[in-house]
């Protein structure tokens, strides 16, 4: 039920080492991810491609009109990704679902905050395995961003939703 979409240029060794990570910290597999991506002709990602040569390797070509196609694909919750992460411990996939699936009002599920990266907010309720906080209220930079691309877990509607409201006028 879960997806990942990485977004990657000119990049393959550092997509490489997301990979490999990836993979090794979490029970998923090549078949649930999506790549976009995009080269020039000095850096290309042949070697990568034939590597991983199950997910899903999307060329960017119209960055909106790619993402939108990945989203497509995806499964009922989906985790995005950028290759300059490496995993290094194991990622509580189903627990992260779980909370999604039960818990109407929590948004996402990051990978990537937790104890360790401070300050954390006065307003941190501890749940269990989790943490969790009203984002609109904080004011500490990693806590206050609902939607961001470094290892979140989302909805797949919620993200349709969000997408819809741009038109197709997206600008980056």
């Amino acid at each position: 039920m879960i997806s990942v979409i990485v977004f990657t240029k000119d990049r393959p060794m550092q997509l490489d080492a997301y990979l490999e990570s990836l993979m090794h910290y979490s029970k998923l597999n090549e078949r649930q991810i999506s790549i976009i991506y995009k080269e020039n002709k000095k850096i290309n990602y042949k070697k990568v491609i034939e590597k991983y040569s199950n997910c899903n390797w999307i060329y960017e070509d119209n960055f909106y009109e790619d993402l939108i196609k990945a989203i497509a694909l995806s499964e009922e919750y989906i985790v995005f990704g950028c290759d300059d992460v490496v995993f290094k411990n194991s990622l509580p996939i189903e627990y992260a679902e779980s909370l999604l699936k039960n818990s109407k009002e929590i948004f996402g599920f990051s990978f990537r905050l937790g104890k360790n990266i401070k300050p954390i907010p006065n307003s941190v309720l501890r749940i269990g395995q989790h943490m969790e906080w009203e984002w609109a209220g904080v004011t500490e930079a990693h806590y206050n961003y609902p939607w961001e691309l470094d290892c979140t877990l989302y909805r797949k509607g919620d993200i349709q939703n969000i997408l819809n409201s741009f038109d197709g006028k997206m600008t980056l």
